[in-house]
């Protein structure tokens, strides 16, 4: 039934994504088509530089339309009418949860995807050349510091970081939505202040950290960096992956509680 499920939200989600990823790589296609009659003119300028604004704007509303639709699948799904006839499926909340989870950080992955092709599209010919020629410059400057290992090494944290990042984002608010359904009326508003309570909490904590490492001077973390820069990096991308993976399970395991124990559909 979960794989009867998976292919339900990957369809569900694919109809509101996917007319999103084909209009990116057609406006990456069609900036493209515009530099085949590359000019000098004023009016070249303008409609080329135009083609690029709407694609870099068109990239960034793809992002956020598709963390929206994740996030709005979510509440409809489980919480709106339509709930009541999600969960007499026989299929656990927890399965609900990790369904319209994987989706949507997938949903999400693709259409990063498309918008990386969409500009590899748009670049393509000499100017890519180059592009892709000064990152591999940046990247053999890299090696020749701090060597092959630790190269990838610095790679391969820096991506999982930008996972997990993805995978709490859908877990905040998925975990603001389900304690939000918790109040017998105002739900969305009860949502909503559970957000801006916890990003107050996280403001507080991390200006009282940037406080207590102002006093600590060269023996806080500017001093660790100084001494040990390629350890300092590795430490901070460790250190962020742990805390995002330790808050992301940290609200698995409230919106877990809430739908097992608490639903209040509407």
């Amino acid at each position: 039934m979960v794989k009867k499920l998976f292919k339900h939200e990957f369809l569900a989600m694919g109809r509101l994504i996917l007319p999103l990823i084909i209009g990116i790589l057609g406006i990456g296609t069609l900036t493209r088509l515009i530099y085949f009659f590359e000019s000098d003119t004023v009016v070249f300028n303008i409609v080329g530089i135009s083609a690029f604004l709407l694609l870099f704007i068109g990239i960034i509303a793809s992002l956020v339309l598709c963390t929206v639709f994740g996030i709005v699948r979510f509440y409809k799904n489980l919480f709106c009418s339509e709930g009541y006839l999600s969960f007499t499926l026989p299929v656990t909340p927890t399965q609900h949860l990790v369904v319209k989870l994987l989706t949507a950080v997938t949903c999400f992955i693709l259409t990063v995807t498309a918008g990386f092709a969409s500009l590899c599209i748009a670049f393509s010919g000499e100017a890519l050349v180059e592009i892709f020629k000064a990152i591999g410059f940046i990247l053999n400057g890299f090696v020749n510091y701090i060597g092959t290992t630790g190269t990838i090494l610095y790679i391969v944290e820096f991506l999982l970081l930008l996972l997990f990042s993805v995978f709490y984002m859908y877990l905040l608010f998925y975990t603001c939505i389900t304690i939000g359904q918790t109040a017998k009326k105002g739900r969305i508003g009860k949502a909503i202040a559970t957000y801006f309570i916890y990003y107050g909490i996280t403001q507080v904590v991390g200006t009282t950290l940037v406080i207590i490492n102002a006093l600590l001077g060269n023996k806080g973390i500017a001093g660790f960096a100084e001494a040990e820069p390629e350890l300092f990096v590795h430490t901070f991308f460790c250190v962020e992956i742990a805390v995002i993976s330790v808050l992301s399970l940290v609200f698995f395991l409230i919106s877990r509680h809430i739908m097992n124990k608490r639903l209040n559909i509407e």
